[in-house]
């Protein structure tokens, strides 16, 4: 099983490296005829919320994974108001964009403008904590070519382990390792995490093969 590796700056690009609106980027785009194009691939921005502000639309800033502060503005059908409601757009959290695009507002700024609710998704946990949620995914729970598993807790290999139960993606030499991995390495606030069945799939999308558009399902309240 391959999991998405959140610093793969071509899945998960920081805001210097995404496209700019209307200016194609072959990176990300692949002609379909003299003037259409497509994606050529997945990729999902990642920001920090720092603060928000609703005058007549929502706006909030972000940190990106480098550290770049980065405006967000939702022209969105709703203009921001349902994350508001739902209490979802607080600071702290992490904002997921699947392909978002810079764009330069009215006065220089560098940004998003963000238009559709299917391709925005927040996660309660800050973007150093998602980050390093998926470094220990990438240690622990990727089956290499020897096809070992890797106890979470004591870091002993075999090919036989327990599996987390709920979760489904963490292995355990026995249930002793489990209990003492729940509270010692943390696992009781991942696994809570990872049975987001958002944040999972954005997890096992395959970011290099591009079919169709990855949307969340945001509500519209």
């Amino acid at each position: 099983m391959e999991i998405a590796n959140m610093r793969d700056n071509k899945a998960f690009p920081d805001l210097f490296a995404l496209p700019y609106q209307h200016v194609v980027d072959f990176s990300y785009w692949a002609p379909v005829d003299n003037f259409m194009f497509n994606p050529k691939r997945h990729w999902c921005f990642l920001g920090e919320v720092i603060s928000e502000t609703f005058s007549q639309r929502l706006e909030v800033y972000v940190k990106d994974r480098s550290g770049a502060l980065a405006p967000i503005a939702f022209d969105t059908s709703e203009l921001g108001l349902g994350f508001v409601r739902r209490g979802e757009m607080k600071i702290g959290h992490t904002i997921a964009i699947l392909y978002p695009e810079k764009f330069i507002f009215d006065d220089s700024t560098v940004g998003i403008r963000q238009v559709c609710l299917e391709t925005i998704k927040m996660f309660p946990v800050s973007i150093d904590a998602m980050l390093q949620l998926n470094d220990r995914l990438q240690e622990f729970c990727i089956v290499k070519d020897d096809a070992l598993h890797t106890c979470h807790n004591c870091q002993r290999k075999a090919i036989q382990m327990l599996r987390c139960g709920k979760c489904t993606l963490f292995y355990y030499c026995n249930k002793e390792c489990q209990v003492a991995a729940w509270t010692d390495k943390g696992h009781k606030e991942d696994c809570k995490l990872l049975r987001d069945p958002e944040l999972r799939d954005l997890l096992l999308l395959d970011y290099e093969s591009f079919g169709d558009y990855h949307q969340f399902s945001t509500t519209f309240d």
